[in-house]
């Protein structure tokens, strides 16, 4: 598969050589992270344990003193950053999860707000992979992707990701710290509003060792009402569209797909179509009708879905049944899970952009612009855009003007209200 292409591929692997072993690893979710997601798939996949969780008797038994002295070698070093605190199970899958509760005595639980509003929406996993012997190289792989740590997220959602697995070098460098853009910020930013500044520096500092990958670029928005000025610097939210759309002449046209939309007014879209060379008729939608399978779980407010035509965008039919040229050849047609993925697409003449990000098509997720340029972001977000990656959804057709239900439109709800929760995967700087 080319690096500009979709695969498909479980997130519940790692690209990391056999050899190497874990050192520290960050994760970033949403939800509260499920103790049974970490303690039977992935942090076994990541300590690369010899026993199994689903053995019986002794077996289990040994994967569960094997799990706990890994976690202690590497107590605190392993870090979930989330929005809300870890509360009482309330469901019986729950009560299920609240068996390793004993995980968070070596795992560091964050949440953010300390310094101000804010929701921790990206979902980032930074993993550092120490060398067998000290002559062997080191790895820093990145995984940005739609993917809660909810078990909902990996077994009743497809989502979007992109991964990379990097040499480090053994020396740091401000040139190489400096290439990632908006990302060490982020971390910085995200660390001050878990209130504990300097507990994300580590990976900070592995970025400093890491070449970032040719063509790939990160968006970011970061909680607060910023400046004109700070976005100049730091371009936060939709602002830091505009740094990664194609250069050239002529409107960039955007093209997306997300399941939940927010609150659009007029003023409001043309504005965020202004940050890019964009324009609300040069913007395409994918949508279902309200038969189709995952109408439950995709959310257009009314209001905005007369905003979207008034200004002459574009909504794109995505069929309730996939032929193998809308979604993907390895998609099953017969596969029930709903895609919770955040793609976007940006073109201008022969250049394109793929983003493939955490945020939803919201003000909450890409920020409010004032009259007086100043934008006001409610979330964490993070995403990485790659160049002349490829748009999947190229065929699909309008929706028929006269189409009953061609939204799948509910009742307008706080964005982070409802179940969010493998899609498409990329290994490399490929996607």
């Amino acid at each position: 598969m080319s690096e500009t292409e979709f695969g498909w591929q479980s997130l519940l692997h790692t690209d990391a050589p056999p050899a190497c072993s874990l050192k520290a690893a960050l994760f970033t979710t949403y939800d509260r992270a499920d103790e049974r997601l970490l303690a039977e798939h992935l942090l076994p996949l990541l300590l690369r344990l010899s026993r199994e969780p689903d053995g019986d008797g002794d077996e289990r038994q040994y994967f569960l003193l094997e799990l706990d002295r890994r976690l202690k070698q590497l107590h605190d070093r392993l870090i979930v950053v989330s929005s809300t605190a870890r509360e009482e199970p309330a469901s019986s899958g729950e009560r299920e999860s609240g068996a390793y509760g004993w995980i968070w005595r070596s795992i560091r639980h964050l949440t953010v707000g300390s310094c101000g509003k804010a929701v921790q929406h990206a979902k980032l996993w930074l993993l550092h992979w120490g060398a067998p012997s000290a002559d062997d190289v080191e790895y820093l792989e990145i995984v940005v992707s739609s993917a809660n740590l909810t078990r909902d997220a990996f077994r009743d959602q497809l989502q979007s990701a992109w991964r990379a697995c990097i040499a480090l070098h053994p020396g740091r460098s401000e040139s190489r710290l400096a290439s990632w853009g908006v990302l060490p910020e982020f971390l910085r930013q995200l660390a001050a509003s878990a209130g504990d500044d300097t507990r994300l520096s580590p990976f900070v500092e592995l970025l400093a060792r890491a070449d970032r990958p040719a063509g790939v670029t990160f968006v970011a928005s970061v909680p607060g009402t910023h400046s004109p000025r700070t976005l100049r610097r730091t371009p936060w939210g939709a602002a830091g569209l505009g740094a990664i759309a194609p250069s050239g002449q002529g409107t960039v046209s955007v093209s997306i797909l997300a399941p939940y939309v927010g609150s659009w007014r007029t003023g409001s879209l043309r504005k965020w179509c202004d940050m890019f060379d964009g324009s609300p008729d040069h913007l395409a939608l994918v949508w279902i009708d309200k038969e189709h399978p995952w109408a439950g779980q995709w959310v257009l407010p009314k209001h905005t879905l007369t905003t979207l035509a008034t200004l002459g965008a574009t909504l794109l039919h995505l069929p309730r049944v996939y032929v193998n040229t809308d979604f993907h050849a390895e998609h099953r047609q017969e596969d029930v899970r709903w895609s919770h993925a955040k793609i976007y697409s940006f073109r201008r003449g022969h250049s394109r952009r793929l983003l493939v990000t955490s945020a939803n098509f919201s003000t909450a997720a890409w920020g409010c612009v004032s009259p007086t340029g100043e934008l006001t972001i409610e979330n964490f977000e993070l995403g990485v855009c790659v160049e002349q990656a490829h748009w999947p959804f190229s065929s699909l057709e309008e929706f028929d003007g006269d189409e009953d239900g061609r939204s799948a439109h509910r009742e307008e709800r706080a964005e982070h209200g409802y179940c969010l929760g493998p899609w498409r995967s990329a290994s490399g700087d490929s996607i």
